[in-house]
């Protein structure tokens, strides 16, 4: 199928071009799923409501996908079901009622401060441990990197976008601007002591380079996150901890709920769309849980 006009149907919605391509992305699974399991080729007015919740379901018990993630497609589902309706294939939604699927906050993945402190003790083991300028350049980074993420709370592409223009640092105080945060929403976030003194150790060292993105790889081009996602991989496994880029998010929050920052606060920093999103870190974790169940063995 030519998702072509469902594409330029998202940009004049001013949906922003992750959303975009997300979105298309999705919609291609979907249709491969249905051609699949109809036996028919997908067309815009080819499908129901039924096909809807089927997918749903297959998602659920085939797939076992994360509520967030099923209810990521079904979002791309319900706005390609809107835009039938703009281009005259039906006269109402197909999808409307599609609803996604509850997620359970213990779902929700942050670290302890045990897990956060062996991190870190870790990043700079490989900091003392590189023998060459470059191994040197990479552990500097790394650590500048992994300290941003549970300083500020960024998502894994803002910190990929960041610009040198966006970051504002002097001795006493900093900040850096996202752009184009989820939604298309630009927000500053206050840089903290560990924040700001990280960034200053990896832009003494960063060089010039071709682009205005903050980080960049060995080879002096813009990190990419699955260049990220790679060295956290690694040094999560070295230190046999659960860590990404989003738990490391969720750790950020989390840190910031339980030193008295008011939920309403924190949705403004991490950019949350809505304060129930917020909410899940007053909420216990599954680590919580299984630590209160722990008490008893003692």
């Amino acid at each position: 199928m030519d998702y072509l006009p469902f594409e330029k149907y998202l940009e004049g919605l001013d949906r922003s071009s992750k959303t975009v391509e997300g979105y298309l992305q999705d919609l291609r699974l979907f249709e491969k799923w249905f051609e699949q399991t109809n036996g028919e080729k997908f067309s815009p007015k080819g499908f129901t409501s039924i096909d809807g919740r089927e997918y749903r379901s297959y998602l659920l018990t085939v797939e076992k996908a994360a509520a967030a993630t099923i209810n990521r497609k079904i979002a791309a589902l319900r706005a390609f079901g809107a835009w039938t309706v703009s281009s005259n294939y039906f006269d109402s939604n197909p999808l409307a009622s599609l609803h996604g699927i509850k997620e359970q906050n213990a779902g929700i993945r942050w670290l302890d401060k045990k897990e956060q402190s062996a991190l870190l003790r870790q990043l700079d083991k490989d900091f003392n441990a590189a023998k060459t300028e470059s191994a040197k350049r990479n552990a500097i980074r790394n650590r500048s990197i992994v300290i941003l993420f549970l300083n500020s709370g960024l998502r894994i592409g803002e910190l990929c976008d960041l610009a040198m223009d966006d970051v504002d640092l002097s001795e006493r105080k900093g900040s850096i601007i996202v752009r184009e945060g989820k939604g298309r929403k630009m927000r500053t976030i206050p840089l903290n002591l560990h924040a700001r003194a990280a960034l200053t150790e990896w832009l003494s060292i960063r060089g010039s380079t071709s682009h205005s993105e903050v980080f960049s790889g060995q080879r002096g081009n813009a990190l990419t996150p699955n260049a990220i996602q790679r060295f956290l991989d690694e040094l999560a496994r070295i230190c046999n901890i659960e860590a990404t880029p989003h738990s490391l998010r969720h750790t950020f929050c989390k840190n910031l709920i339980n030193a008295g920052v008011t939920i309403e606060k924190v949705a403004a920093i991490a950019g949350h769309e809505s304060i129930q999103s917020t909410r899940r870190y007053i909420e216990p974790s599954a680590n919580d849980l299984e630590r209160a169940v722990a008490t008893l063995d003692n």
